[in-house]
C-alpha cells in the first residue's frame, strides 16, 4: 500500500473523526496565526475532507479566493459535497507538482501534511513557486512533533516513516528552498513553522 492508497482508505474514518465538534476546537485559534486577510488567495494544501475550507473563507471574505488541493480522490469528494462557492476550487492533485501558476498564492497553509511528503524539498520547493514575493507558508500541526512521530510510527507502512524533521534539518530544507523561517514553535498542542518567499 502507497500513501494515496492509505488515504482513499481512511477517508471515510477521517471525515467522521473531523467532524465532531471537539475534533477542530483547535482551528480558530490556529486560523489566527495564519495572517489571513480580506482578499488574499490561499491554497489549503493537502486539505484533506476540507476542514480548514470554512475558516479560511471566513477570513479572506468574498474577494478572496481558497484553492483546496489534496492527491486522495476520496477526501476530495467529501470536500467537495460540503463546501460550494464562487470563490472556492477544490481539486484533486500531488502537491509537489501543481498546474498552478507562478508567484500567486499570498498563503499556503500545510495542515498535517508535512510528514507525508515524502520529497520534502522539492515540496517546498513548488510552495516557493507559487508564493508571491513576500507570500507566507505555513506547516501547521495541532500536536507537538514529537507526539505526532511518535503515531505515526505505530501506523502501516508507508505511514510509518512518515516523520516531521528536527528543527536543524527544517531550517537547512527551508534554506534550501529559499523560504526564509519566520517562526518556530514546537509544544505539546501546537507545531508551527511559518516561512516566508525572499
Amino acid at each position: 500500500m502507497d500513501r494515496k492508497e492509505f488515504f482513499e482508505k481512511v477517508a471515510d474514518e477521517w471525515e467522521k473523526e473531523h467532524s465532531r465538534p471537539e475534533a477542530n476546537r483547535e482551528l480558530p485559534t490556529l486560523i489566527e496565526k495564519f495572517s489571513l486577510q480580506p482578499g488574499q488567495k490561499v491554497l489549503d494544501a493537502g486539505c484533506g475532507t476540507g476542514r480548514l475550507i470554512p475558516f479560511i473563507r471566513s477570513a479572506i471574505g468574498p474577494t478572496g479566493l481558497v484553492v483546496a488541493v489534496d492527491f486522495a480522490s476520496q477526501m476530495v469528494a467529501y470536500a467537495r459535497k460540503k463546501y460550494s462557492a464562487p470563490n472556492l476550487i477544490i481539486f484533486q492533485a500531488d502537491v509537489t507538482e501543481l498546474p498552478l501558476t507562478d508567484n500567486f498564492f499570498d498563503r499556503i497553509i500545510l495542515l498535517a501534511l508535512f510528514p507525508h511528503l515524502p520529497e520534502k524539498l522539492k515540496s517546498l520547493r513548488e510552495m516557493h513557486r507559487l508564493l508571491k514575493p513576500g507570500g507566507q507558508l505555513f506547516i501547521a500541526h495541532t500536536s507537538g512533533r514529537q507526539e505526532i512521530n511518535s503515531y505515526h510510527a505505530q501506523l502501516a507502512y508507508p505511514i510509518c516513516e512518515d516523520f516531521l524533521p528536527e528543527a536543524y534539518e527544517m531550517h537547512q530544507l527551508f534554506s534550501a528552498a529559499e523560504l526564509e523561517i519566520l517562526e518556530f514553535i514546537d509544544e505539546p498542542n501546537l507545531y508551527l513553522v511559518s516561512g516566508r518567499k525572499k
